[in-house]
Formats: structure tokens, C-alpha cells, sequence
């Protein structure tokens, strides 16, 4: 009995050190799992920004585009002028050299405009692509964060499961112990009832 006793305390210190093992990891897991949420955060607020930043960008773009078709067709129209002017002249042989020179001035400079916003443009597309780049990033870093929440709460719900699987276990044990140890009292009562009703009584 004495034996089955001692097997019983052993078994529920086995269980409280599981347990204390136990309750390490699901506070460890839960610490995880609060940094993976603040940083999920981080990276929705992040990815919210950088959506932001594209979607002025694409707007940018659109304007410029615009302003480029509008000094194309400026430029155009320059050009037509200045071959009438041309054809006008040769036709009267004494045009107004002043005109001509003014009209080609204008001329290049506008070609000057159209090529600057060709360069920005070509540079706003750059900053775009690299927008978008940083945003599938982000989009990628924030579903791996997530899963990785998942099986964390996944994690920590399966050692929450064990811990009060253990928790009964151990209040089994100690109730089988009590158990034991009131059969044992039982017993040494009845052994020492029965000696000493042997000495009172002895057989003949």
C-alpha cells in the first residue's frame, strides 16, 4: 500500500513538472503570438501606406501623360504652322526671316518640354514599379505573418487542451492517493483492532 502511495506522489510530481513545462511554452507561445500581431499590424498599416503612395503615383502619371499628348500635339501644330510660313515664303521670295526664326524658337523649346516630361515620366514609372515591388513585398510578409499567427494560436489553443488534460490528471492522482491513504489507515486500524483483541482474548 505504502508502495502505491509513493508511486501516486511520484506521478503527481511528474504532472506539475509537465504542467510547469507546460504553462512555460503557452506563455512563451502567447508572447509570440502578440509580437506576430503587433507586427501583422505594423505591415497592414504599412502595406495601407505604400497602396496610397501607388495609387498618387498612378495619378501623377496619368497627368503627365496627359500634359505629354498635349505638348505632342502643340508640337504638331508648331510644326504645321512653320511649313506653311515655309511654303508662303518660297512662294514670295522675301519673307519675314524674324517670323521663321521666332517660330522655330518656339519650336525647340517645345521639343525641350515635351523631352523633360518624357524624362519624368520615364522617372515616375521607375518610382511606380519600385511601389509596386515594395507593395507585393509587403502583401507576401503579411500573409506569411499571418500564417504564422494562425498556427501559433493553433499552437497555443493544443498546450491550453494539455494543460487542463494535465490539471485533471493531476487531480485524479492526488484523489487515488487520498484514496490509498485512507485504505492504509483502514488497514493499520483493523491490524491493530485485531492484536489487540487477540491479547484480550487469547486462544486456548
Amino acid at each position: 500500500m505504502e508502495q502505491l502511495v509513493n508511486e501516486r506522489e511520484q506521478n503527481i510530481r511528474d504532472c506539475e513538472h509537465q504542467l510547469n513545462e507546460l504553462s512555460a511554452q503557452l506563455a512563451a507561445t502567447e508572447s509570440e503570438l502578440e509580437s506576430l500581431r503587433e507586427e501583422k499590424h505594423a505591415l497592414a498599416i504599412d502595406l495601407e501606406a505604400t497602396k496610397e503612395l501607388c495609387h498618387k503615383l498612378d495619378l501623377q502619371k496619368d497627368k503627365l501623360n496627359a500634359e505629354l499628348e498635349e505638348h505632342s500635339s502643340i508640337r504638331e501644330q508648331l510644326a504645321r504652322e512653320k511649313g506653311t510660313l515655309q511654303r508662303e515664303l518660297t512662294l514670295a521670295r522675301n519673307g519675314d526671316r524674324v517670323a521663321v526664326d521666332g517660330l522655330q524658337e518656339l519650336l525647340a523649346a517645345s521639343r525641350t518640354e515635351v523631352e523633360q516630361q518624357r524624362i519624368a515620366m520615364a522617372k515616375l514609372q521607375q518610382e511606380s514599379e519600385k511601389c509596386s515591388a515594395e507593395m507585393n513585398t509587403l502583401q507576401t510578409r503579411l500573409a506569411e505573418e499571418q500564417e504564422r499567427a494562425r498556427r501559433s494560436e493553433a499552437l497555443a489553443s493544443e498546450y491550453g487542451v494539455q494543460l487542463q488534460e494535465l490539471k485533471r490528471h493531476i487531480v485524479d492522482q492526488r484523489f487515488k492517493r487520498s484514496q490509498a491513504q485512507t485504505m492504509e489507515t483502514i488497514t493499520s486500524d483493523d491490524d491493530i483492532y485485531h492484536d489487540d483483541a487477540e491479547n484480550r482474548y487469547p486462544t486456548m
